[in-house]
């Protein structure tokens, strides 16, 4: 399939509107981390459907841990996770979605790159195929 297109929608989405597990994309240690690390990014994931239905977006989120303090915290941002201001990130495939059964793997890749001329604006491309699961 296509990259994704036109802008992203944030918006709080519902565990059961997603169609396969989750794949971490990127994993930063925020003590040693540059800014590199986190705005020239490109990393590849794979899925397994869980249930058959039509893939319309890859949904993203985020979980963060501090660690290094006197106690520990940690919250995550999922559908699967208690709603917070953050929501979810949905980039819409262009074209017709995705049909996925139950069992499909669903390989993808996503790449993030600081924008050229707006220094809060990301350019964000995303591409996934369906390969029949066993």
């Amino acid at each position: 399939q296509g990259p994704a297109r036109g802008e992203p929608v944030v918006q709080a989405f519902e565990e059961e509107q997603l169609l396969s597990s989750p794949a971490c994309v990127l994993d930063l240690n925020l003590v040693s981390c540059t800014a590199a690390d986190c705005f020239q990014m490109a990393s590849t994931f794979q899925v397994n459907c869980r249930r058959a239905g039509a893939a319309h977006a890859l949904l993203a989120w985020f979980e963060v841990r501090f660690d290094a303090c006197h106690k520990s915290v940690a919250f995550a941002t999922g559908p699967q996770s208690p709603l917070s201001c953050w929501k979810q990130t949905a980039f819409f495939f262009e074209g017709p979605p995705l049909a996925a059964k139950q069992g499909d793997r669903i390989r993808g890749m996503i790449a993030v790159r600081k924008g050229a001329e707006k220094k809060r604006q990301l350019d964000v491309k995303v591409s996934c195929r369906i390969n029949a699961g066993t």
